[in-house]
């Protein structure tokens, strides 16, 4: 049975990228003969089995953005696969026609190689970072939803509470790994220290160790590196004895009987998602209110992705001056071109995930 479902998973997710391919071939918002030389191009793996919904969902963030925009660029949306070399033809082909701005790509690998061989000739916001340490080229800006600079802000907000030695969860996956590395540095670096490392596994025997380790071990804090249904299965076993932390991967749902074991852990999401009567976001409509809050959070990426790229073809960047105030969160100007988030502090009350009153980000 098990095995069926899969299958009419697989079947769903084809049909879904077939329609969106044949629905999107290379289309836009107010796609006219003016638009064409003077336009921003949004190029999105729309026709990708593993990130055609995401794709879609920035893209109708973008068009969201550009609606409410009347002194903004129109759009021209450029749907590719994943290959790279398809991604690079459809930026040759966008910058060609005039694109003045360029949104995408949105998978790491196609950042990496737009990055690397492309040549960027126009203010271009890749959606996601590129794989390694790599010096961003002129004009090539990144901005995402990356969970790296979630578990820094998580380290600043815990060391900002005079918590000092951190319990961290992990679990065998690269994102994960992320979470937990970036945390132990800004944690580090703020004079905090990490008491142990805990490998999650399922079996009860291991986790009930979690009991009595962050105690034993002088901790203050757990911070649980985890996805949401590992967080739910680890968190009941460390009782309310000890703060507990988690990045925004621990909320995908808005059912308080699926977050009810969640209760207590703070965690970090986007205004979007957490603070509805949010100045940037009664600006825009709700397009996607049935859709997963992973679909919602990359729709808010397209919105703030657009509004970036007004900043980045305006002659003087105000971005650079004073953040944005941002759909995703505040939007600030870091280092090597990159625009990081600070997000919303929030925890899980009676399942019901909800904004703290200390709203402060840093």
């Amino acid at each position: 049975m098990q095995h069926v479902f899969k299958l009419l998973r697989k079947i769903n997710s084809s049909l879904y990228v077939a329609a969106l391919a044949l629905a999107i071939p290379n289309a836009g918002a107010q796609q006219t003969d003016e638009a064409s030389q003077n336009h921003v191009a949004v190029i999105l793996p729309l026709k990708s089995e593993a990130l055609g919904r995401q794709a879609d969902a920035v893209r109708q963030g973008v068009l969201q953005a550009a609606a409410a925009n009347k002194q903004g660029l129109p759009v021209i949306v450029h749907a590719t696969s994943d290959d790279a070399k398809e991604i690079q033809a459809a930026y040759e082909r966008a910058t060609n026609e005039g694109a003045r701005a360029v949104i995408g790509p949105l998978s790491r690998s196609a950042v990496t190689a737009l990055a690397v061989g492309g040549q960027i000739k126009v203010p271009t916001l890749a959606l996601n970072t590129p794989e390694g340490d790599l010096i961003m080229p002129r004009h090539f800006y990144v901005f995402g939803l990356q969970v790296d600079t979630e578990a820094r802000q998580l380290a600043r907000v815990a060391a900002k509470k005079g918590l000092k030695r951190a319990f961290i969860v992990t679990a065998e996956t690269p994102v994960s790994s992320r979470i937990a590395q970036a945390f132990k540095e800004e944690w580090q670096a703020r004079g905090g220290s990490v008491a142990e490392e805990f490998a999650y596994n399922a079996d009860p025997a291991v986790l009930s160790k979690l009991k009595e380790r962050p105690q034993a071990t002088n901790a203050d804090i757990v911070l649980l590196a985890l996805d949401s249904s590992r967080a739910k299965i680890a968190r009941p076993y460390i009782g309310g004895a000890i703060p507990v932390f988690a990045t925004s991967l621990a909320y995908n749902s808005n059912d308080p009987l699926e977050n009810f074991e969640l209760d207590g852990v703070m965690f970090l999401d986007m205004p979007w998602l957490l603070l509805p009567d949010h100045a940037a976001a009664v600006t825009y409509s709700r397009a996607l209110p049935f859709a997963s809050l992973e679909i919602q959070r990359f729709f808010a990426l397209g919105i703030d992705a657009y509004r970036i790229v007004q900043e980045l073809i305006n002659p003087f960047l105000k971005i650079d001056e004073e953040p944005l105030d941002g759909v995703t969160g505040l939007i600030l100007r870091g280092e090597n071109q990159r625009f990081v988030r600070e997000l919303t502090p929030a925890d899980f009350h009676n399942g019901i995930a909800r904004a703290l009153a200390d709203t402060a980000y840093r």
